[in-house]
């Protein structure tokens, strides 16, 4: 025991794991940098081989301290400098505990007293003989990391359990044909005023398209289209003009009769005009994960969708489900599942925060270069009610100009498209003033150190400064 306490609290030990602790560090900054903040935490700065290293290193710090008795008056300054350290590795561990990131969303006139977080949670909501039980947990999911879960939901004397059982980063649903599927149309559908957009209609489906309704296997809309024998037919209740891509021929189909449903044509309703891509009698929708199109290492914008395949285990029975996101600071696709009798309601995505006081928005101002739409200032006039406290205090947030108060940050993000509404990104770091207090601890220790004449420091200098005059007096002689 008494070798194993020499290594750990040994200088060597010190120095070996001061550069794992830089060289992990440099290693986050790359993947961050390439892959995002998720990717970074997920792989480096929320395991426990990190956590060991800084623990290690807190350790040695404390054994060293008492092993040269550095808490003696003489030694002052280099005990405040070894403290200043410790007072950092603290704040590191209450920021990494206790602090989060978030969005705040406002319009102008309203109030707000919530973030919406950065990091994505599982929010699972349970109902069981009129009771409601809530239960969520932050998780942190890349394409880098060995990926795993398992929350256990607690509802009175009973429990669930959700199990992790694949992360799909580029996540795109893909209709594939299935036997035991149902119809599906894959089309392009342009609407007066608009781009052309592509969707999916499914069978008992009714696309509203300004004007015009779509039905597939369903009564009551303007075109109506539906299957038999495995093929498809349509009947409009207004004549389409009908063009053929392939020689560019066309016609005109009369209402109320029956016409087969083609790929390769253009129908032109008036104000709606659609394309038929891909006809699918039986089919059902897969979701996939796409082949990563990247590009220095990030992520195009085309591809935003995750998902998330979980096990949900109640009572000894199981139902696997699929869990959509949208990117940070999204709620993500709610699903509803019940399992012998208890209802779950679960979401993959940000968490809804309340904070002790309200912000609002009274008017958001946006200037731009001149003769550009390109914006070159704009800022928030907000005012912060504290009830609590009994303060109302206006302030203005603009960019390198940021509200403080009560351990939260408030910065200027971004707006909405319309300049009605602001976007501010919050930080709550209950750390951050013993980080500071760390430094200015490290600063004085130093200069304390520098000053001491009993310090090592100034021992070595007077060496220095005897060597030098010998070799001035040799010289001399």
């Amino acid at each position: 025991m008494g070798k194993i306490a020499d290594i750990l609290f040994s200088m060597k030990t010190m120095v070996i794991f001061t550069l794992l602790f830089a060289i992990s560090s440099a290693i986050g900054t790359f993947i961050e940098n390439d892959y995002g903040t998720e990717t970074a935490w997920a792989v480096i700065y929320t395991t426990r081989w990190f956590e060991f290293i800084m623990f290690v290193l807190a350790i040695n710090l404390i054994a060293n301290i008492i092993r040269f008795k550095l808490y003696k008056k003489e030694k002052i300054g280099a005990f405040i400098f070894h403290l200043g350290f410790l007072v950092i590795l603290l704040g590191a561990a209450i920021t990494r505990y206790i602090g989060y990131e978030g969005i705040m969303h406002i319009r102008e006139g309203a109030i707000s007293n919530t973030i919406t977080t950065n990091y994505n949670y599982i929010n699972i909501n349970s109902s069981k003989n009129d009771k409601n039980f809530h239960t969520d947990k932050r998780v942190l999911l890349s394409k880098m990391s060995p990926n795993d879960f398992n929350i256990n939901i607690p509802m009175g004397n009973d429990s669930a359990t959700l199990k992790y059982k694949a992360y799909l980063p580029n996540a795109k649903e893909k209709i594939i044909s299935d036997p035991n599927g149902a119809a599906m149309i894959n089309m392009l559908v342009l609407a007066q005023n608009s781009r052309p957009k592509p969707i999916t209609l499914k069978d008992q489906d009714i696309l509203d398209a300004g004007e015009l309704k779509i039905s597939l296997n369903k009564d009551g809309a303007n075109l109506s289209i539906y299957t038999k024998d495995n093929n498809f037919y349509f009947k409009s209740t207004t004549p389409i003009r009908w063009t053929k891509m392939a020689d560019r021929s066309s016609g005109e189909f009369e209402a109320n009769k029956e016409y087969p449903f083609e790929k390769g044509r253009l129908y032109d309703l008036g104000s709606v005009k659609l394309v038929p891509r891909d006809l699918y009698p039986k089919a059902s929708i897969k979701l996939v994960n796409e082949v990563d199109k990247t590009k220095g290492g990030r992520m195009m914008k085309s591809i935003q969708q995750e998902a998330l395949k979980a096990t949900l285990n109640y009572h000894g029975k199981s139902k696997d489900i699929i869990l959509k996101n949208y990117g940070k600071g999204t709620m993500g696709e709610a699903i509803d599942t019940t399992i012998d009798g208890t209802n779950f309601h679960i979401s993959w995505g940000a968490k809804i925060i309340k904070i002790p006081f309200s912000i609002k928005l009274n008017d958001f101002e946006l200037k731009r270069y001149p003769g550009s739409m390109s914006p070159a200032s704009y800022a928030s006039e907000v005012v912060l009610m504290d009830r609590e406290k009994n303060i109302t205090m206006p302030y203005r947030i603009f960019m390198n100009h940021v509200l403080d108060y009560r351990h939260y940050r408030f910065f200027q993000s971004s707006y909405d498209q319309d300049e009605k509404g602001t976007v501010l990104s919050v930080n709550n770091d209950p750390g951050k003033l013993p980080t500071y207090i760390g430094y200015l601890m490290l600063a004085l220790g130093f200069l304390l150190t520098l000053l001491n004449p009993k310090s090592r420091f100034r021992k070595l200098a007077r060496m220095v400064q005897k060597d030098s005059m010998s070799t001035l007096l040799l010289f001399i002689l």
